[in-house]
């Protein structure tokens, strides 16, 4: 062939060639084994699955994966030059359905030889727990197939459905490159400097295309989403606000994940994800797919969050004890749960108490004497010494100055603060400087 070719083509297209022969792909020794977790075989599943149930289906409506890129060889195979992941998976798939069947009603299924696994094939017949222990390809083959017979085994009464919509209304764009080309070239053009998208990015793609019905006030809702989220996003570029939030500098591009690690570690990420990649992402997924969930009622949370954290950040008092807290390593999430179902002085109350703790490390929530809390406030400060406790000090000095700051005015306080920490702190620049409004949504 002379040149590139590119079409769409179904599972189904992949199993055998005209003559109804398997068709054979090949994986070259530069490629890297199999390597999908259980996670994104579940995800492919949960993908596939959601298609089968989609509201309005459309005739020619299908599914599509990623690019297949491949080149014949003159062995009258494929080369695989990138998609190796999801094709074995799709492979692992197949061969669950045919383990289904009596052998006669079995479906002949592509192959794959992988040039440094010769024992593919044997391991796929014949998978055993010692040859996946010595074999990291085959572990994580082993693992892709406990997961599949595991979610099926859960949903059995869907496999048919699941079976038609994988062979026939699943498709993978298939990028055949010319005899001319060189597969090696092909694959590191395709994978270095690759840039992955981001949780957000894909969070984003989640909420806007989820949409229900179509038509009525079910269209409005993405069209509003996506204005709030453009507004938040403007605002988190505060440098102001931001330092406000978090210790780190952040990709201002993508500070609004920020946001979602938030909501999503505070009402609890599932299992197994939280060390994934885009673990943040899975979860909200996994929320929208909940019954009775929608984008709107989802998208009511973050936004709820991120006014919380403006209301912080534009109450003086708050700002400045909230700021404190979070430069001494306590979690947003951690603040919020002490906000929770008390009123705003009962709130600066727990706030107060925390800083105590934290600053001179004794907790006194049930003391109101006076005499006691200055007793302990002495003691701590007499057991310090620059050469052991520097840190400490620079803390206390922050917390004594931000003390100072709430007998000034508002201006007097921005800058006292500031002052202090240019000259004597030279850390979490900008957190308690000045401020300004950056409400997103009236």
């Amino acid at each position: 062939m002379n040149e590139q070719r590119i079409s769409l083509k179904t599972v189904n297209d992949l199993r055998v060639d005209a003559s109804q022969a398997a068709l054979r792909f090949f994986i070259p020794a530069y490629q890297r084994g199999y390597r999908w977790s259980p996670l994104q075989v579940e995800q492919l599943l949960e993908d596939v699955r959601e298609f089968t149930v989609r509201p309005n289906p459309q005739p020619d409506e299908f599914y599509c994966l990623q690019p297949l890129v491949v080149m014949a060889r003159p062995t009258g195979d494929f080369e695989v030059v990138d998609g190796q992941q999801r094709l074995t998976t799709l492979l692992l798939i197949l061969r669950h359905f045919n383990e289904r069947l009596a052998k006669r009603y079995q479906q002949t299924v592509y192959t794959l030889a992988y040039e440094t696994r010769p024992g593919l094939d044997d391991f796929l017949e014949n998978p055993t727990e010692e040859a996946a222990n010595e074999n990291v390809d085959f572990f994580h083959l082993d693992q892709a197939m406990q997961t599949i017979e595991q979610w099926f085994g859960a949903q059995d009464t869907i496999v048919e459905d699941m079976k038609s919509a994988l062979l026939n209304k699943t498709k993978v764009i298939w990028f055949q490159l010319a005899d001319s080309d060189k597969p090696v070239d092909a694959f590191t053009r395709l994978n270095v400097g690759k840039i992955p998208l981001t949780n957000d990015e894909l969070i984003r793609a989640l909420f806007l295309r989820r949409t229900g019905p179509h038509g009525g006030e079910a269209a409005v809702v993405p069209l509003r989403i996506a204005y709030e989220w453009d507004q938040l996003e403007k605002a988190l570029q505060s440098d102001a606000f931001w330092y406000f939030l978090s210790n780190t500098r952040g990709k201002e591009q993508n500070r609004i994940g920020f946001l979602f690690e938030l909501v999503s570690r505070a009402e609890g990420m599932p299992s197994g994800v939280e060390s994934d990649a885009y673990g943040i992402f899975h979860t909200f997924n996994q929320r929208l797919r909940a019954q009775g969930a929608t984008p709107e009622s989802e998208w009511k949370k973050v936004k709820q969050t991120y006014l919380m954290l403006e209301e912080w950040f534009e109450d003086r008092v708050l700002y400045h004890m909230v700021g404190f807290l979070v430069s001494e390593g306590m979690s947003l999430n951690d603040l919020r749960a002490l906000s929770m179902e008390c009123t705003k002085s009962a709130f600066e109350k727990h706030l107060r108490q925390e800083i105590f703790k934290r600053a001179i490390g004794e907790d006194l929530r049930d003391s109101s004497d006076e005499r006691v809390i200055r007793e302990h406030v002495a003691d701590r400060l007499d057991a310090l010494s620059y050469n052991h406790h520097s840190g400490k000090i620079r803390s206390l000095l922050l917390l004594f100055n931000l003390a100072n700051s709430f007998t000034e005015s508002p201006i007097q306080s921005a800058f006292s603060v500031r002052q202090l920490q240019e000259r004597t702190l030279g850390y979490r620049a900008c957190s308690f400087g000045s401020r300004r409004q950056t409400r997103a949504f009236s």
